[in-house]
C-alpha cells in the first residue's frame, strides 16, 4: 500500500481513541483534524474533470489539483466546526 499524499494530516484514529476514552469516563485531549487524505480526494478531483482533461492529467498535476481541493475542503470543514461549535485544542 502507498502512503497517502501529504496534503494535510487526518486524525480518524485519534478521534476514535478520544471518543472511546470519553465513553469510558476518562479525560481525553481532543484535537480536531481535517479529513483530507489521499485517494478519495484524488478520485473526487478526477470526477469533476472533463474526460479529455482527465486523460491528459499527469500525477504531478493531479496532486496539485487534489491539494487545492483539500484546502477548499478544510475551509468548508472549518465553517462546519464553527457552526456546530466544535471545540478542541
Amino acid at each position: 500500500a502507498c502512503p497517502p499524499p501529504p496534503f494535510l494530516p487526518t486524525t480518524h484514529a485519534s478521534c476514535l481513541l478520544c471518543r472511546q476514552q470519553l465513553l469510558l469516563g476518562k479525560k481525553a485531549r481532543f484535537v480536531p483534524g481535517w479529513d483530507t487524505h489521499g485517494l478519495p480526494i484524488e478520485l473526487k478531483v478526477l470526477q469533476t474533470l472533463p474526460d479529455a482533461e482527465r486523460r491528459a492529467l499527469g500525477p504531478v498535476e493531479l496532486r496539485k489539483k487534489a491539494a487545492a481541493f483539500a484546502l477548499e475542503a478544510v475551509e468548508s470543514q472549518k465553517e462546519q466546526f464553527r457552526r456546530c461549535a466544535v471545540r478542541g485544542k
